[in-house]
């Protein structure tokens, strides 16, 4: 595979987000989504497959904020809440309760899974808890990273190829005291309203290739990082078919060789009978 920018392994299945916005995976029978029912996803989470309909086999954060989820028994859940800016997904037994990570610092716990603890007055997520920039969901817990500090980079931004027309998410996750601060650049030049942690490009034109980067900046300092959006050739046919003189019964075979972005259709016409 060519032009992933993120990858999630689970109890069974293995998920990978490629620039532009879809997703792809593979394992057990029913546990991927189907990557024609995803579009403008910006991370991916892949969880358990247990045999409960409560076990979330997938996460999936949309461009919009908002959080979809299925399952290995073919549901799926969402949009599921809104102003979401990270995702984690369990792999537990008797805490299998999903993350979403709210854009004011506040914790989501997505009940679609089992979680006996529950039962026993364990809350889903801690009183008070605030000012988190990242979350984990483990086998039997979970953990949420709270800022403090100069900012500090999460992630680092991978560059992307594109195509005329497609659409590319550039996106950074950052830690550090709140609030923070966002600004990206196109080849060195501030973009306006670009303040946030994603960074959306669409209906994408030969101009916007460049150097993309973002500077985060809370005031205890800043830090920044950058990538690279490139444009796929276009379609090219490298070898045409060779004509061809063949005895009646027999088979006659043409061949052609074409770059260009997968995947590639191919129609046959048949001019002369």
């Amino acid at each position: 595979m060519s032009n992933v920018v993120a990858i999630a392994a689970g109890g069974g299945n293995s998920l990978v987000l490629k620039a532009d916005g879809k997703v792809m995976g593979w394992g057990l029978a029913g546990a991927c989504p189907d990557p024609a029912s995803l579009s403008n996803i910006v991370a991916i989470a892949a969880g358990d497959n247990g045999p409960a309909l409560g076990y979330i086999s997938w996460m999936a954060l949309q461009a919009d904020g908002r959080v979809v989820a299925g399952s290995q028994h073919g549901y799926s859940l969402g949009p599921y809440l809104s102003d979401v800016v990270a995702i984690a997904a369990s792999r537990g037994t008797d805490h299998h309760i999903s993350l979403a990570l709210m854009r004011n610092g506040s914790v989501a716990a997505l009940p679609w899974g089992f979680n006996f603890y529950a039962s026993q007055g364990q809350p889903l997520v801690p009183a008070g808890l605030a000012n988190v920039v990242a979350v984990a969901a483990g086998n039997d817990h979970n953990l949420a990273l709270i800022g403090s500090g100069p900012p500090y980079l999460l992630n680092r931004l991978v560059s992307r190829t594109a195509v005329m027309s497609g659409n590319s998410y550039f996106r950074i996750e950052a830690g550090g005291a709140p609030p923070l601060y966002y600004q990206w650049e196109f080849n060195g030049t501030n973009l306006a309203g670009a303040t946030d942690a994603l960074l959306a490009l669409t209906d994408l034109q030969p101009n916007q290739v460049g150097t993309y980067s973002v500077t985060v900046s809370n005031p205890f300092g800043t830090v920044s990082n950058s990538a690279q959006l490139t444009f796929l050739a276009p379609l090219d046919i490298t070898a045409q078919p060779q004509s061809r003189t063949n005895f009646g019964g027999s088979t006659a075979t043409f061949s052609v060789t074409v770059t260009g972005i997968e995947p590639l259709y191919f129609q046959v016409a048949n001019e002369q009978r």
